[in-house]
């Protein structure tokens, strides 16, 4: 973390900032519902974090935290503060919650993009399989997976 920057659930109050990252990092078939961000926001089950950096929003991730799988749904960050990390401070924090809760793994889906492979695959994720047709028709996704070992239960 560098100074000012701090990782935390989103509030109400961070909704018009994670809509507009939404907007700018998702092309329209990826990108969540107004109405989905709101239930998200609000759900005693889904999880939002943030990172704010010095009162602004750097990026954001929503989590599934299911017993033994953590579902990263949505990693996202301003693309105006790209290639700072933000995406791997989140990720990591996801994963850190995950293994603090006894998860089995963490799993996600991406696009089908050698680059965005390697970057989680440095991140421990392995790819599990391919999913066709995920985000539209023609629009394929990769689901990666991040096990934990048996002694970190």
């Amino acid at each position: 973390m560098t100074p000012g920057e701090r990782i935390r659930a989103a509030t109400a109050a961070d909704l018009a900032a994670i809509r507009r990252i939404e907007a700018e990092a998702f092309e329209p078939s990826r990108r969540s519902s107004n109405r989905s961000l709101r239930r998200a926001l609000v759900s005693a089950f889904q999880q939002i974090l943030v990172l704010d950096s010095a009162g602004s929003l750097a990026g954001y991730l929503i989590l599934w935290p299911y017993r033994h799988t953590w579902r990263i749904y949505n990693l996202a960050t301003d693309p105006e503060q790209r290639n700072q990390g933000i995406a791997g401070r989140l990720l990591g924090a996801a994963v850190d919650q995950a293994r603090a809760a006894g998860a089995r793994r963490v799993v996600l889906e991406c696009r089908v993009d050698p680059a965005l492979v390697r970057y989680y695959e440095r991140r421990g994720f392995a790819l599990a399989e391919r999913l066709p047709d995920y985000y539209a028709e023609g629009e394929d996704a990769l689901r990666m997976v991040l096990e934990f070992e048996a002694a970190s239960r």
